[in-house]
């Protein structure tokens, strides 16, 4: 069994350059240096040009109990890409969803945790992802953005938005491989809106209330 512990940058680096299955994939890097510091325990993320922003006005409510509550949601969506070039305003209170432009591949032996970087923070951006990436995944990191201030922001793609972190898996991996091909979210290349209405305990809970 191995112990859990945070890969520093000079040991993600080496991950990087290792063979299939062992390989960490961390792609396009822009800047090595600054993306993944030698003293740094985390590589920074960037945000990539996909967007996708729900119109609020097109829906009374989400019940994720009920999937069919989520189609009028799926259907207001609004998908942009501004390109690398280009630049999306997020308004106070604003909400929308982003991807990394960097595709991951995370190992079996090793499990990510994603945060927002206090920068951003501090001027009211929260990036409140789910923070915990599993064994296995692929894929772009679907981003949740909220501008909390009272100011508009202006994001443009490319810019270091996020931090990923690294961990060794504490336990046997293979005992991860089922969890991960059922995974709901794989091999994104852009922002997915949720897929709560797929969880499979929704029968479950809905018997209870009878």
């Amino acid at each position: 069994m191995t112990s859990t512990s945070v890969l520093g940058g000079t040991e993600i680096k080496q991950r990087m350059r290792e063979p299939f299955p062992s390989k960490l994939v961390i792609t396009p890097i822009l800047n090595g240096d600054q993306q993944i510091p030698d003293h740094a325990a985390a590589v920074d993320l960037r945000l990539g040009p996909q967007f996708i922003v729900a119109k609020r006005s097109h829906f009374a409510q989400i019940d994720a109990r009920d999937a069919d509550s989520l189609t009028p949601v799926y259907q207001s969506q609004e998908h942009f890409d501004v390109g690398m070039e280009g630049e999306i305003v997020i308004h106070p209170q604003q909400f929308l969803l982003a991807a990394t432009l960097e595709y991951l591949r995370i190992p079996m032996d090793l499990t990510g945790s994603v945060i927002g970087r206090s920068s951003w923070g501090r001027i009211g951006l929260i990036i409140a992802t789910a923070t915990a990436v599993h064994p296995g995944f692929t894929g772009c990191l679907t981003l949740e953005l909220q501008n909390l201030g009272d100011t508009p922001i202006v994001l443009h793609p490319g810019t270091r938005i996020a931090q990923i972190a690294f961990y060794r898996v504490g336990a046997d991996p293979e005992s991860f491989t089922s969890r991960v091909y059922r995974a709901k979210y794989v091999a994104a290349i852009g922002p997915e809106f949720s897929r709560l209405g797929n969880d499979a305990d929704w029968k479950m809970i809905n018997q209870l209330k009878r």
